[in-house]
């Protein structure tokens, strides 16, 4: 607690018991009354005040588990006064924090009654996806003479708000690119002979050769065996984290759909049981692997260490990244928002095969998406894909065309 006084108010009540003073030593009488509760009340006052201060209980309360971006979560703050005197001067500073705003603050001013309790309430829309803090910066309570207050310190909620879950499943993707250009990458699960996981009912687009022939000698009805995916990544997705140079606003826009993209994307691979690599370079190192559905849970959390920032072009993290695995075959898959000469040329394949990708052109200027479109159209006769994504409020939309 801290303790702080008004000198104006101070001065004022110490001239007016000097003048109550000189009134009881000439008058005498009533004065003398007043001159002894004059002297005796800032006592009272400090009692009173001190009674209050550790009478007073707060009490906050936050709905919402992990909110997704787009949800609305509820904020409520209970002061009580649970002793049996008033508080005439309680104030409070409310804190107010999300991203893009530089923490608003909202202050109040309130009298209670003895066992009566002031509520404040409000509903949060969660716009973008990082840390959000509500609560109570400090709570004041000043003595009935107003010569001086007690503060203490209040308490905070925070939470962390995390990007929407878009299902889709996921039409495009990557082709046989990756380490080993020579190779055959599949984009899908990398089947391992020795995991096997079980049989099935053979249907009528499964190949032959996986049918168990002994089961169907013995039972007289084919069944094909399953077997499991190996834990290589059968697809590396590079997420562009460069910031954009643009208003607040429009950058948290851009950072949210770039990472709504990637969890849309790392879901639908990871249900049809094709393990994932994600690697990105922005204000730090970003790395996750998932490997099963088992393992999307701890990524999707893990989705609040991405921070956009620098200028770290993803080329030549792939190169790097290329270099360290060449005795892997993966398929590899950009995200970007960028449209420059380093991610045109990767696309576009540039003398190599052309590297699928995923364009966010939420930040893109107009003469950037016409570009981006007729990119998308030239990529196609040598087997590159490039599909494109308007905005956040769009993802479903784009990444379910091929």
């Amino acid at each position: 607690m801290r303790l702080s006084v008004h000198p104006v108010a101070i001065l004022s009540y110490l001239l007016a018991i000097v003048v109550t003073y000189l009134a009881a030593s000439y008058l005498g009488g009533m004065f003398r009354y007043l001159f002894a509760v004059a002297a005796v009340l800032p006592v009272l006052s400090l009692l009173h005040m001190l009674v209050l201060a550790f009478s007073l209980r707060v009490d906050q309360l936050l709905e919402g588990n992990a909110p997704a971006r787009g949800d609305n979560v509820a904020f409520a703050l209970w002061v009580e006064n649970a002793s049996w005197l008033p508080a005439h001067q309680v104030r409070a500073r409310l804190i107010l924090s999300w991203p893009g705003v530089d923490q608003p603050q909202a202050d109040a001013a309130f009298s209670l009654r003895a066992q009566r309790e002031y509520s404040y309430r409000t509903a949060v829309l969660c716009r973008h996806r990082g840390n959000y803090r509500f609560g109570i910066d400090w709570l004041e309570v000043g003595d009935m003479l107003g010569i001086c207050a007690l503060r203490r310190r209040g308490r905070q909620e925070r939470f962390c708000v995390y990007p929407r879950v878009i299902n889709l499943r996921f039409s495009g993707g990557p082709s046989a690119i990756g380490a080993g250009i020579a190779r055959t990458a599949t984009f899908g699960r990398e089947i391992d002979p020795t995991l096997l996981r079980g049989l099935s009912e053979y249907q009528r687009d499964q190949p032959v050769k996986q049918i168990a022939w002994r089961r169907f000698a013995a039972y007289g009805i084919p069944y094909v065996k399953e077997y499991d995916s190996g834990q290589r990544p059968a697809t590396v997705i590079y997420v562009d984290l460069r910031a954009i140079h643009a208003d607040p606003e429009l950058r948290l826009e851009v950072d949210d759909c770039s990472v709504e993209i990637l969890v849309a994307v790392v879901k639908s691979l990871v249900e049809t049981e094709i393990p994932v690599e994600v690697h990105g370079m922005g204000a730090n190192r970003y790395q996750a692997s998932v490997s099963m559905r088992a393992h999307f849970r701890e990524f999707y959390l893990s989705t609040r260490l991405i921070e956009f920032g620098g200028e770290h072009s993803p080329r030549s993290l792939m190169a790097l990244h290329s270099r360290l695995r060449s005795n892997r075959a993966e398929a590899a898959l950009l995200i970007t928002h960028r449209l420059d000469t380093a991610v045109t040329a990767l696309l576009s394949g540039a003398g190599t095969r052309p590297v699928p990708g995923i364009v966010n052109m939420s930040a893109l200027s107009e003469s950037q998406k016409l570009a981006a479109r007729k990119l998308a159209l030239q990529v196609r006769p040598a087997g590159g894909v490039v599909q494109l994504v308007e905005d956040g409020e769009h993802i479903q939309e784009g990444l379910a065309r091929c």
